[in-house]
């Protein structure tokens, strides 16, 4: 029986010098094909959540189980962070950095590298001559789509994005905003959605997660959460942001930009 998780995560603790409780006992699952956010004020812990599920970072206690459903499609998750210029080799050129992975992977003739390297460019909306360019010679929003693509090069069934539009401006994030939810529909990506931005977690998550200091606090589906909060620490962020608790106030204000 197919499991419909692709993600699941069991009483997770991190500790920073085992002094510091960075995470707490944190339990969660992310269904295939959903869009899961995950909000909270700065330094709460969403970045540490997401390096200890990729491993960069050693939990504490609990348990990280990634179910991929086939060993050709990512063996892990892959993440797209806050910084497009910062995540990219500015010495390398784009081809040589998207074509990295399947280097590392092995199994690709050059040909098919080169290929794949055309065919993700043209998936993210960048020319195939893009693939010849540096990042310095980028827009800030090339480069989250070359970041977009690096991250899709092995095709894997969960992204995790680490603020991947908070470094844009408004325009440019609308932009990535609908790239993501096209690839996530065209890919059947499961997506870990990290924001302090209650309105761009609105307009794209199926469910969301609430955390304070190291803790979820509430979870739920994003009508839920955003109309009928339960928590006083969500209801403090959703007043904090400006959002009236109706539907309408709020599909006025921040309108939804899923594609159909």
């Amino acid at each position: 029986m197919e499991n419909k998780n692709v993600l699941a995560v069991s009483n997770l603790s991190v500790s920073y010098k085992k002094k510091v409780h960075v995470l707490n006992n944190i339990s969660f699952e992310i269904e295939r094909g959903e869009i899961l956010g995950l909000v909270g004020e700065s330094g709460c812990g969403k970045s540490t959540l997401a390096k200890a599920i990729l491993g960069m970072i050693k939990h504490e206690s609990g348990e990280i189980r990634y179910n991929a459903l086939s060993q050709g499609k990512g063996i892990c998750p892959q993440m797209v962070f806050q910084d497009p210029y910062g995540s990219l080799n500015p010495v390398k050129k784009v081809g040589w950095i998207l074509e990295e992975p399947l280097k590392l992977k092995g199994g690709f003739t050059k040909t098919q590298r080169r290929g794949r390297v055309s065919r993700m460019l043209d998936k993210v909306g960048l020319d195939s001559v893009f693939a010849d360019r540096y990042p310095s010679q980028l827009s800030g929003g090339q480069r989250q789509r070359v970041a977009l693509a690096g991250a899709l090069m092995l095709e894997p069934e969960l992204l995790i994005a680490d603020e991947p539009v908070s470094a844009l401006d408004v325009t440019i994030q609308a932009q990535i905003i609908e790239l993501l939810l096209k690839l996530h529909k065209d890919m059947n990506l499961s997506v870990l959605f990290i924001s302090h931005d209650l309105r761009v977690v609105y307009q794209i998550c199926d469910r969301v997660m609430i955390m304070r200091k190291g803790e979820i606090v509430e979870t739920g589906n994003v009508q839920d959460i955003y109309f009928t909060p339960k928590h006083e620490y969500t209801r403090t962020l959703l007043d904090a942001a400006g959002i009236e608790r109706t539907i309408e106030a709020c599909q006025e204000k921040a309108p939804l930009l899923r594609l159909e």
